[in-house]
This record gives structure tokens, sequence and C-alpha cells, in this order.
């Protein structure tokens, strides 16, 4: 967890408060849940999930979302940021996204609510995908951690990740929207 924290640190900005603590609960089995500063996780969940919860600091915890609206940009974002501190970038990208689940990055909860088995391939796999769709890894984590910066402490909207995304990669809007994000107007 320290290294996770270390790293995504580097990469979207300091974590922001003095504490993260971890709790491991037998009954959460390969699950984990996040919320400011608490992790709760199951056991069989900490080899595979706990980057992942951590990035939920920055990506939820600091800069949070409508999650019923916009679960991409806490999940998604999250799943990009946990790919890049643990080396899955590769994984995510090759990992393919069944055609129900494809085209439907921005949809709301109660779209994936219908479709419960691509959530996971159509929200967190094609986040990263999306993100990775627009080049340099790099530059992708420079405006994440522009749009940590401008965003912290309040609720963000899919425009404002698109936007900043859009200062770092010309055209970014377009490239987003073929994995079907929208910025509502």
């Amino acid at each position: 967890m320290t290294g996770a924290l270390d790293d995504l640190s580097r990469r979207y900005g300091a974590y922001p408060w003095p504490t993260l603590s971890l709790a491991v609960l037998p009954d959460l089995g390969a699950s984990g849940i996040e919320y400011p500063t608490m992790i709760f996780q199951g056991p069989q969940s900490l080899d595979l999930a706990t980057v992942h919860e951590v990035a939920h600091q920055w990506f939820y915890s600091l800069v949070g979302n409508n999650q019923a609206r916009d679960p991409w940009l806490d999940e998604g974002i999250t799943s990009w940021a946990q790919a890049r501190a643990d080396g899955m970038l590769r994984w995510y990208e090759e990992h393919p996204v069944p055609g129900p689940a494809r085209g439907h990055l921005g949809k709301p909860m109660t779209f994936w609510d219908q479709r419960d088995r691509h959530y996971f391939a159509g929200v967190y796999v094609a986040g990263v995908q999306a993100l990775a769709a627009l080049g340099r890894p790099r530059r992708v984590d420079c405006a994440l951690r522009s749009y940590v910066a401008a965003n912290a402490y309040r609720t963000a909207h899919p425009g404002d990740v698109v936007a900043e995304l859009g200062r770092a990669v010309p055209g970014a809007a377009r490239v987003l929207a073929r994995f079907g994000v929208r910025v509502r107007k």
C-alpha cells in the first residue's frame, strides 16, 4: 500500500490526508470498497485490488463525481491509475470488451444495472482503453494530475476531465466519444 501511495502521489499529486487505513474483512471475499482515508477489502482482493482501492483516494475521494450518473469518472480513471502504478496497462489494453459493452463508457448505472455482467469490461477496461487511445501515457497522467489539481474537493463532471485531457491531447474529446463519453451541456 505504501508503494502505491508513493507512485500515485508522484503521478497525480500528493496524498492530501495524514492517514490511510485498510481493514481486511473476511465477509468481503474478493471485493473492496473505498472511502476517503479508509479502505475495506476482502482477503481474496488484496493481491489484485489494493492498488485500485488506493487510487480511489484521488479519483472518487479527492475528486468526487456522481457515481450513479458517471461511473467511469471514478472506476475507469481509477483503473487507469492502477494500471499505470502496477504495470497492468498492457493487460487492460488487450482485454476484450464485448459488443454489448463497447461504446457505452459514458453511460449511467441505470444502463449498467441491466448489463451487470458487462460492467467491468464496459467501464473499468474500456476506461483504460479510452485513456490509452489518447497516446503517450505520461501525457495522459499529466492531464489527470491537472484534473486533480483543478477539481480537488469538489464534484467533477465529464466535461472537466475531457477539458483537461484536451489541453494535453488535441482531439481528446473526439477520441473519447468513440468509447461513448459524452459531455453534457
